[in-house]
Order: structure tokens, then C-alpha cells, then sequence
């Protein structure tokens, strides 16, 4: 099971992320060009609007932001479709990561979309991201298929029911 919080952990706080959240956007900023290229699936050199759009939340996004001693150091979102599932977005800083950090904020957004009844939580990452197939693994998710690409992670929210 995902943590939901920072256990054992004075110094790292999860907490939900709100519309126009200056912590999202300055994680955003302190991400390197490959790690926005990961991100996003293209190189982007600056952030504009529809990039910086991603974090905001509301009815249908769920969000979180880590913040270490005050200082964001990691974020995740989850846009909520009309099929039952949400796909995910997470980011955290280089100086953040190999730490729990991803996996701490994936089981505040995991914990959330159950609430809400939402059955799976999709993701989509480049086949060269490497340190997202090591967090998805530890959080449970499992890899489909590999389509131009791109490897679709899947996280069962819900128990299916027993036929």
C-alpha cells in the first residue's frame, strides 16, 4: 500500500494544492531541460501558460505538493475522466529525489482518487524515464504497452468485483 503522508518524517509535508500554487510553479522552474522533456514529451525551454496550467486544481484534479522544511520539492496531480480513471503528473525536483518523495505523493493522490470512487490511476512516461518505471514499480503500478514510445502505467484503485 502507498503512503499517504511523510511517516517518520519531521520534515517533509504532503499537503493538497490549490489553483495558481506558487509551490507547483516553482518546482516547475527548478526542473532541468530533461526532466522537462520527460514531463511533457518535448523539449520546453521556458514555461508558458498551458504547462503551468497542469497543476491547477478543482472537480476534476486532484493535487498534492511536498514541501521539505517549507521549501517545495515535489508535486503531483491527477486529471479525473468521465471513464472511471485519472491520469497522473508528477514532478519532483533533482535535489528531492531517490528519497519517497514521489511515492509519498502518489499515495496522497492514489488515497484521494479512492475516495472519490475513481477505479484507476493511468500514467504515461517516455521509455527512457527510468526513474519513473522505479517509482511506479515501488507504488504498485504495473507497465502495458509501449506504444511510439511511450509506456502506459496502470494502478487498480478499486478491487474489481469477483465474478
Amino acid at each position: 500500500m502507498l503512503p499517504t503522508n511523510a511517516e517518520g518524517s519531521d520534515e517533509l509535508n504532503v499537503r493538497p494544492s490549490s489553483a495558481d500554487d506558487e509551490g507547483y510553479r516553482s518546482i516547475l522552474d527548478r526542473l532541468t531541460d530533461n526532466d522537462r522533456y520527460f514531463r511533457f514529451f518535448h523539449a520546453v525551454s521556458e514555461l508558458g501558460p498551458s504547462e503551468r496550467r497542469v497543476g491547477n486544481v478543482g472537480d476534476e484534479v486532484v493535487g498534492y505538493v511536498a514541501e521539505d522544511h517549507g521549501e517545495p520539492i515535489g508535486a503531483a496531480h491527477a486529471v479525473v475522466g468521465a471513464d472511471g480513471t485519472a491520469e497522473l503528473a508528477i514532478e519532483v525536483v533533482p535535489t528531492g529525489r531517490h528519497h519517497g518523495v514521489g511515492t509519498r505523493l502518489m499515495g496522497a493522490v492514489a488515497a484521494e482518487l479512492r475516495r472519490r470512487g475513481v477505479r484507476e490511476l493511468v500514467a504515461y512516461a517516455l521509455a527512457g524515464n527510468s526513474a519513473f518505471a522505479e517509482m511506479a514499480h515501488t507504488c504498485g503500478m504495473h507497465a502495458g504497452g509501449i506504444e511510439d514510445g511511450v509506456v502506459t502505467w496502470r494502478l487498480p484503485l478499486v478491487e474489481a468485483p469477483a465474478p
